[in-house]
């Protein structure tokens, strides 16, 4: 059949999409279902040159439909959902992540795809009148670098499905209305460096799964419901600049080397039920 023919190029964004998520799609009305209807058309009069830009616009769409509503709209649109390059839209950017230099080899020694101009390395929707939740499609942006949702409205849970994205090195979720547990597949991150995750209502314990993360040197949970010690990994971290809990439901005894800390430069541990010495 002929390549161009509508209902091949369907069928074909259509199988796409239902690999990647691992199922289909039944809710028409749902976030992935309106993504999906947008895509379709979208592909049929602007066809990507590449398979994983099918995948790349469809998990942006769908994160936009899942973070939009009726009456709350963003206050920033520009570009989003238009024929025009997904790298042009706002506060989308692609290609190389410059900022840092990291090796080229992910968790468990897998190789880690360079990103070519055309990919999404860069996402951020702060102070934008975010409502609703992060879908799982956000790890269809395999490339994902950095991700700023600061200070919106967002609730819900965070997607373990951000741990699939092997670059992803700055997450700053902070001042939003995520419950929930924080997942210990945060671990999984092999290039993570700075995480803001404040200013929530997250809860349970902090997964002490931080031994791996080398580069860890900004991480910032204060102003939530977190309970259960000190999550002692911590200790091991020799890039750790700036670490706040402040304001939780923590307590126990301090490791005694909690000064020793990395490159401690802010600790932040008031309104806790911590006991023991700070040399």
């Amino acid at each position: 059949r002929d390549p161009n023919d509508e209902s091949y190029s369907s069928n074909r964004v259509t199988s796409l999409i239902e690999e990647a998520m691992q199922g289909t799609i039944d809710d028409p009305k749902s976030p992935q279902g309106q993504a999906l209807e947008w895509i379709l058309q979208d592909a049929m009069g602007n066809p990507p040159e590449k398979d994983f830009r099918v995948l790349q616009r469809f998990g942006l769409a769908t994160f936009h439909f899942a973070t939009v509503s009726d009456s709350e709209k963003w206050d920033h649109v520009t570009g989003w959902l238009s024929v025009e390059h997904e790298c042009t839209w706002h506060n989308v950017r692609c290609g190389p992540d410059g900022s840092l230099s990291f090796p080229e080899t992910g968790a468990a020694g897998r190789k880690l795809q360079n990103p070519l101009s055309d990919h999404v390395t860069y996402l951020a929707m702060d102070e934008n009148n975010l409502h609703g939740n992060i879908p799982d499609e956000i790890s269809l942006l395999s490339n994902l670098a950095q991700l700023h949702l600061q200070g919106n409205f967002l609730d819900g849970t965070i997607p373990e499905a951000l741990s699939k994205l092997e670059r992803l090195h700055t997450v700053f979720l902070d001042n939003n209305y995520f419950t929930g547990t924080l997942t210990d597949k945060i671990g999984d991150l092999p290039l993570l460096m700075n995480v803001d995750i404040s200013k929530n209502s997250m809860t349970g314990s902090i997964p002490d799964v931080f031994s791996t993360s080398a580069y860890l040197s900004y991480l910032r949970l204060d102003d939530n419901n977190f309970s259960g010690n000190f999550p002692s990994s911590l200790v091991q971290l020799s890039s750790l600049q700036v670490l706040t809990l402040g304001n939780n439901d923590l307590k126990g005894e301090l490791p005694q080397d909690v000064s020793q800390i990395g490159k401690l430069g802010i600790l932040q541990l008031h309104e806790n039920e911590f006991f023991g010495n700070i040399p």
